[in-house]
């Protein structure tokens, strides 16, 4: 395979033939690596081969740093597939890593969406990511297959690739017990891509973006049942999915429309049929924004949660939608979603919830466990919160079928998935999860993107990169791989531990299981030093996650 933006085999070949061309510095490295426009390095020998270890069913991913202090002509990767027991072959995707702009650097973050043509520049270090997915079915062994970059005055660098194949399977993301939450804005996709909203050109947009979301387990859709739940924190406009407007007779009504198409979609096309999660009964501006027929313009209402107007503006709201959500099924799936509010408030809407949608369950997300934490269903709480402050509640939790997952946003700076935090943060984060108990992770922004994430990926008070882990055009990012891994790794410590407690288990997977806990303890507690010390944590967990899955067996 050769990478879209690079020149056709024949400039290889004219590389190859060039009469002393100098060697391109070349480095095969892990994915939790991060290596800058301005990394010096020579080829070390060491570095000139990558491996790696999969299970079945599991997406591996590795970067290239090519060099050349000569520069000169389009960097060309050319990728031959890996070839395996029987002859079977797995694709090696390949593509440039652009650099995305955050403190003022230009940091590789974007993979792929280069121009179509890009030249390796003298005194500059290139990335190119590639990945392999592992197909559920294929035989365990060794594959093997190479990567060979070169470019014009240079000559060739051949890089072999080796990847280990257990019989260990990983499910399909949809069948992953991870509770993966991460919040998404339809609008600023219709808005980058200049499209109407709930278009049918909006939704086929959408589509691969939503799907690369549903493919890392995400198990949420996040829906507005009013304007601006967050009182206008993003860059676009974040409007409501339903229509609420006050007619002549000043009876109210909802048009469920937008919202329908939202869920379904989501539902059907993308594959996502976990929670609805609705935002919100407790607004950040205490108001709704509602069209009155009678002036023919909108206003404003004050809802302030605990006041008599307020179970009256919800309680005629839930009772309508309880019994349309009723009708389309989908009523075990509604949360009413809450960010961040204070207890009194929370009170005040689990009251008139009681009273109008018991059936209705609650998603909240809070800085760190108050009193109301046992009314909600689903509790996130900020990771900087999360070492001691749910010890011997968590297993109450689960077993009252209520879901506990932690956050990152502006805090903590480390360990996060900013566009400059070390790659291997992400990874950590979904290792901790299990290691500590959790259910999942949540994130606030999937893809609220800035004016333009291409040019600089901060907005606002939202440090670089915060309120996005992907680009437009769906185009993934180093960090959202690296955070994906991480959320492989909560899969396969689940699994292990699982068949580990099963009737009949080896003893050697037992021995291995409590090897594998004992690590993860260890890299879990106390926090790391740097980006180093996440990297090397993260590599113990994986080694350990390795040993004990070698026991299984087909």
């Amino acid at each position: 395979m050769l990478l879209p933006f690079l020149c056709a085999g024949s400039a290889l070949a004219g590389t190859a033939a060039a009469a002393g061309a100098k060697s391109l510095s070349v480095a095969a490295l892990s994915s939790r690596e991060r290596v800058l426009p301005s990394s010096v390095f020579q080829t070390d020998n060491n570095r000139l081969s990558w491996k790696a270890t999969a299970w079945r069913g599991e997406r591996v991913s590795g970067q290239l740093a090519v060099r050349s202090e000569a520069g000169g002509g389009e960097l060309v990767l050319k990728a031959t597939p890996l070839q395996g027991p029987g002859g079977v072959r797995l694709p090696l995707k390949v593509a440039r890593v652009q650099t995305a702009q955050a403190k003022g650097q230009a940091i590789p973050d974007v993979i792929g969406g280069g121009p179509e043509k890009q030249g390796l520049q003298a005194g500059s270090t290139a990335t190119v990511w590639f990945s392999a997915d592992v197909p559920q079915g294929v035989p365990a062994g060794i594959y093997r297959g190479e990567l060979l970059a070169a470019a014009r005055g240079s000559a060739p660098v051949r890089c072999p690739v080796e990847l280990r194949v257990l019989p260990a399977v990983l499910p399909p993301a949809r069948a992953w017990s991870a509770h993966i939450d991460f919040w998404q804005y339809p609008e600023a996709v219709a808005r980058w891509h200049k499209v109407p909203a709930w278009s049918a050109k909006h939704f086929s947009l959408m589509e691969p973006l939503m799907k690369r979301l549903a493919a890392a387990g995400q198990k949420a859709i996040t829906c507005t049942l009013i304007d601006e739940a967050w009182n206008g924190q993003t860059y676009d406009k974040c409007p409501s999915m339903i229509g609420w407007e006050r007619r002549a007779d000043g009876r109210m009504k909802y048009d469920y429309k937008h919202f329908d198409q939202w869920v379904e979609f989501m539902t059907e096309v993308v594959g996502i049929r976990g929670q609805i999660t609705c935002y919100t009964m407790l607004p950040w501006s205490s108001s709704i924004r509602v069209f009155d027929r009678r002036s023919g313009q909108y206003e404003k209402i004050a809802v302030k949660p605990g006041e008599p107007s307020y179970e009256a503006v919800w309680g005629d709201f839930l009772d309508d939608f309880r019994r349309h959500v009723a009708q389309k099924g989908w009523t075990e799936r509604i949360h009413i979603g809450i960010d961040e509010r204070p207890d009194a408030q929370v009170k005040a809407l689990c009251e008139v919830l009681k009273k109008h949608a018991p059936e209705f369950k609650i998603a909240s997300a809070v800085d760190r466990p108050t009193t109301t934490s046992a009314l909600i269903d689903d509790l996130s709480i900020a990771l900087q919160h999360s070492g001691s402050a749910l010890d011997g509640t968590l297993e109450k939790r689960r077993a009252e079928g209520k879901k506990t997952t932690f956050y990152v946003c502006v805090y903590p700076p480390r360990p996060n998935t900013f566009t400059a935090s070390d790659p291997a943060e992400g990874e950590w984060l979904g290792i901790y999860a299990a290691a500590k108990g959790f259910d999942g992770i949540l994130r606030w922004a999937w893809n609220a993107w800035n004016g333009n994430p291409f040019e600089k990926t901060d907005f606002g008070n939202w440090p670089a990169g915060d309120c996005f882990l992907v680009y437009p055009g769906n185009l993934t990012s180093i960090r959202f791989e690296t955070l994906r891994d991480g959320i492989e790794e909560f899969e396969k410590i689940r699994l292990l531990r699982e068949k580990a407690g099963t009737a009949g288990a080896p003893e050697a997977l037992h021995e291995a299981v409590d090897r594998m806990n004992g690590v993860l303890e260890e890299i879990s507690g106390g926090a790391p030093s740097g980006e180093a010390d996440y990297r090397t944590r993260v590599e113990k967990a994986r080694e350990a996650v390795e040993k004990a899955a070698e026991v299984l067996k087909d």
